[in-house]
């Protein structure tokens, strides 16, 4: 096991101060219970209905945050769609580019902020097992700063972090999927 960062240690402080992790929780955690492995090339069926907003999404996945609504990352969609995902893990931190260069090469596209919502509320054992990363799903600052979005919960509490979009990403990530059509296939060639 790898020593932890000090923007990793930082976090914990934060989350301890805000009441986050408590003792207990903490004290469950350092005690060994087991984090499975992520099973991957296992596929999530999800059945996303865009009639919701995203700030409605993230209330039924029990994801709360002032960053998720849908000024910040609007969804262009309509109706109700049943979509297969998948989670693909690099087994080394990866920066963005490289990542989205690999789920392109491997005839996929990046999950979604509403796919990821999805997940955590029909899978929500899935993302309590390991950070969950949706780059299809960008919103820009005023100054034109990129963002995206990710879930953990690694208590049984939901965290959605919005991060730099060009952030490296570290190994314990994974990268939520979606298999391209044939005719996303085809677009990419032309």
């Amino acid at each position: 096991m790898s020593k932890p960062t000090f923007e990793q240690m930082e976090e914990l402080f934060a989350q301890i101060h805000s009441g986050f992790v408590t003792r207990a929780k903490l004290q469950v955690f350092l005690n060994g219970v087991a984090t499975p492995e992520p099973e991957f090339g296992n596929a999530f069926l999800l059945s996303i209905d865009y009639r919701l907003t995203i700030a409605q999404m993230a209330a039924a996945a029990r994801v709360y945050s002032s960053d998720i609504n849908e000024a910040t990352f609007p969804h262009r969609c309509e109706g109700e769609v049943v979509v297969t995902v998948e989670l693909m893990k690099f087994e080394q931190e990866t920066e963005t580019p490289m990542a989205l260069a690999n789920i392109g090469a491997q005839g996929y596209r990046p999950g979604t902020m509403a796919e990821m919502l999805c997940l955590a509320e029909q899978h929500p054992n899935v993302v309590r097992r390991f950070p969950v990363v949706a780059l299809g799903s960008v919103c820009r600052d005023t100054y034109g700063r990129a963002y995206c979005g990710h879930i953990h919960r690694p208590f049984g509490e939901s965290i959605l972090h919005v991060s730099d979009y060009l952030n490296k990403w570290r190994e314990a990530c994974c990268f939520l999927v979606v298999k391209k059509t044939e005719s996303e296939l085809q677009r990419d060639m032309d």
